[in-house]
């Protein structure tokens, strides 16, 4: 039991195959171990030795390598986006889809209490049949996330990608037409039959909560806006930053600062 009489947690992470994800889960990860919580963390073989430096509690935080099969159009050995361009990430995406069987099988074992996922759109219907909660972590901006609550389809006209999902918490944003025709790209196939916006809307939908690496100060109200589109709780975890080593200023510095007054 901890302090303050709850029981510990053991969790899971399955973020999205790039370094952008992966380093923002982990950090929540650090949190969550700093407050005795277990984790496990999913990530693809050839990664795991390229974070190990990042995890601060190596007695609570254990990674589980998965081995990415090879599918027809992705580069070989390929395992994150950083060696993989946008235009065959579908391809990264669908053969991560295919490892499924080996995070069912660890998930059998080693028996979390929640699983924090993203771009996953088959985590919830796994994690539902094997008693764990599902929760949709999210690491972009919760102003993002809200243009997400706008169905995309591919026949969509540039001006109809423009429009803000009704509602919307602020007015005067305005997406730029070649913005809109890039995010066109969220209609088209992004592996196992689905486009990168439905799979985001479908792991959203099959979630217990949608969480966000935030604060209210800052974006309760794209939050709201989130909780009442995709009618889900939404939780926020905070910044969740790293902590950085106190270093003593160079002087040149400390003599700089001393011309301004406290505060």
């Amino acid at each position: 039991m901890s302090k303050s009489g709850h029981s510990k947690l053991h969790i899971a992470m399955f973020p999205w195959v790039a370094y952008d994800h992966f380093i923002p889960f982990l950090h929540l990860s650090n949190k969550l171990a700093h407050k005795g919580h277990q984790i496990s963390f999913f990530v693809p073989k050839g990664v795991q030795p390229k974070l190990e430096n990042l995890n601060q509690y190596p007695n609570l935080i254990q990674f589980f390598p998965l081995h990415i099969p090879h599918v027809d159009g992705l580069p070989p050995g390929a395992e994150t986006t950083s060696v993989v361009p946008m235009n065959q990430q579908k391809y990264l995406a669908f053969a991560v889809d295919q490892t499924r069987d080996q995070v069912e099988g660890i998930l059998k074992v080693i028996k979390p209490d929640m699983v924090f996922y993203d771009f996953w759109f088959w985590i919830p219907d796994l994690a539902c049949q094997l008693g764990i909660l599902p929760i949709f972590y999210v690491v972009v901006s919760s102003m993002s996330m809200g243009l997400n609550t706008k169905a995309l389809t591919k026949e969509m006209t540039v001006e109809e990608v423009m429009e803000l999902p009704p509602g919307y918490p602020l007015s005067t944003v305005k997406l730029k037409p070649e913005e809109a025709a890039a995010m066109l790209f969220e209609a088209e196939d992004f592996g196992s039959g689905l486009s990168f916006r439905e799979r985001i809307r479908t792991a959203v939908k099959g979630s217990a909560a949608i969480a966000f690496r935030t604060c209210s100060e800052i974006e309760e109200p794209f939050c709201d806006f989130v909780a009442e589109g995709f009618g889900k709780p939404v939780l926020l975890s905070g910044p969740c930053l790293p902590e950085t080593n106190t270093q003593q200023l160079d002087e040149k510095w400390v003599s700089w600062l001393s011309q301004f007054e406290p505060g």
